[in-house]
């Protein structure tokens, strides 16, 4: 969300990352958990050398966090992590190895590959995530306050992508638990569609 970006911009700014030195965001979020990669021209070694907050160690890397919210771990020379500290240690036990990998996940892997490789914007659904999404989804389609969770409790995973020309285009992969989800869902979803027109 902007707060979010706000907060991650602010706590960055803190210990000396300018936006005039950050070449690339990349950003992910839900409606409870935030993350941020940001790479450009900055060095923690010189960024740091004054007191800019406190400091902890997390799976030996230290953590900075300069005030709020976010904290900030720097992955290597111009490239640093800003999360909450909760996300920031998922962040790190997955590059560490210490989690499994998404390529480990084989139902996961097979529908992010179906998604459109050059878009710009990629992304999974899994599980838990799923419910409050695709609900949330549908409602704003909609524009109705229902519970979709029959629908949406059928379905396993989903895979999306965005392209952007004049429009926002939206390309989506279901992975429904059983065929009579998936006709279902087609339904409801080509009927949206007619609602728009």
């Amino acid at each position: 969300s902007g707060k979010n970006l706000e907060d991650a911009r602010s706590a960055l700014a803190r210990i000396g990352v300018h936006e005039d030195e950050v070449q690339e965001v990349v950003s992910g979020s839900s409606s409870t958990k935030f993350y941020g990669l940001v790479s450009g021209n900055f060095s923690e070694a010189t960024l740091l050398e004054t007191d800019r907050g406190s400091t902890m160690k997390l799976l030996h890397k230290t953590v900075h966090c300069p005030s709020g919210p976010m904290c900030i771990v720097f992955l290597r020379d111009s490239l640093a992590a800003v999360a909450r500290l909760d996300e920031l240690k998922l962040l790190l036990e997955t590059a560490q190895g210490r989690t499994d990998r998404l390529i480990e996940n084989r139902s996961a892997a097979k529908l992010l590959t179906a998604t459109a490789k050059e878009a710009p914007v990629r992304g999974l659904l899994l599980s838990d995530q799923l419910n409050s999404s695709v609900s949330g989804m549908l409602n704003d389609w909609t524009g109705w306050n229902r519970d979709w969770s029959w629908l949406s409790d059928n379905v396993s995973g989903l895979a999306y992508s965005l392209t952007f020309d004049t429009k926002v285009h939206l390309g989506a992969t279901f992975q429904c638990t059983a065929n009579t989800t998936a006709v279902l869902l087609a339904q409801v979803l080509k009927g949206l569609g007619t609602l728009e027109s």
